[in-house]
């Protein structure tokens, strides 16, 4: 599968100005989950793009809080509209607001996210993988307040989600050797199954193209890591590029976003 992000670029940015135009905040759910998504998507890609291509960190990081303002604003609106979130497992916007390094946006969209697990729209698992990542950010970091969500973790996914338990774990324990061990594992095992997707054409190349050549995931965990104060590594790992790690001096202005009032 061939993807070009320069293309892809100029495209996201078409949809983007498309997508803020139609949304509508009295639109129906699943309208307005497919507006958003694609906004974010349109981010991350434009993002992710400026970060590889340009190699400007801090307009990446800029472009996942907007989309991860997006998301928040998003939850927010559906929750006064008394509307069901999103699937926990559509944590993209999440991950970017952990990836770019900004917290109070992080636990924004955390406490705003979906704890219940939403049959016909997402695989079990990979709702409770979601919603531990999502509670340990809205606790922060706090074991006790997330250990139900890590019982739920263990019976629905214990082999699909055991590497990236382990991280996480290790990050709870601040073992920075254990995490140095379990995160080089976890990062390779991201990068096989990205490299399969891509083998299979499994997913449309737009949707692909921001995490084609990143793990925003590891990203998130690595900025995670150094929260909880432990030494993150500096070697390289699979999908996490150097530049993607530098610190972010970038201030966001709430720029970019889906136009919605009070929130």
């Amino acid at each position: 599968m061939e993807i070009s992000l320069r293309d892809l670029r100029e495209d996201a940015a078409d949809a983007l100005d498309d997508a803020l135009a139609r949304f509508r905040p009295g639109a129906p759910r699943e309208d307005l989950l497919a507006v958003a998504g694609e906004i974010c998507l349109a981010h991350h890609t434009i993002g992710a793009s400026m970060l590889l291509l340009e190699g400007q960190p801090q307009e990446y990081f800029l472009d996942l809080c907007r989309a991860a303002e997006t998301w928040r604003r998003l939850l927010q609106h559906l929750r006064s509209r008394g509307l069901p979130p999103p699937p926990a497992s559509a944590s993209k916007p999440l991950l970017g607001a952990m990836a770019a390094d900004h917290w109070p946006l992080a636990q924004g969209v955390a406490r705003l996210s979906a704890t219940a697990f939403q049959p016909g729209e997402e695989y079990e698992d990979d709702c409770d993988w979601a919603v531990l990542l999502a509670q340990t950010v809205a606790a922060g970091g706090d074991a006790a307040a997330t250990a139900p969500y890590a019982e739920r973790l263990l019976r629905s996914g214990p082999d699909t989600y055991a590497g990236r338990l382990a991280v996480l774990e290790a990050i709870r324990a601040r073992d920075g050797r254990r995490f140095a061990e379990v995160f080089g594992l976890a990062a390779l095992a991201a990068a096989e199954e990205t490299e399969r997707i891509v083998g299979m054409a499994a997913i449309p190349v737009t949707e692909l193209a921001p995490y084609r050549w990143i793990w925003l995931e590891g990203l998130a965990l690595l900025r995670l890591a150094a929260r909880a104060g432990l030494a993150v590594p500096g070697e390289r790992f699979a999908g996490c590029p150097p530049l993607a790690r530098v610190p972010r001096t970038a201030d966001y202005a709430g720029d970019g976003a889906i136009p919605l009032a009070g929130t």
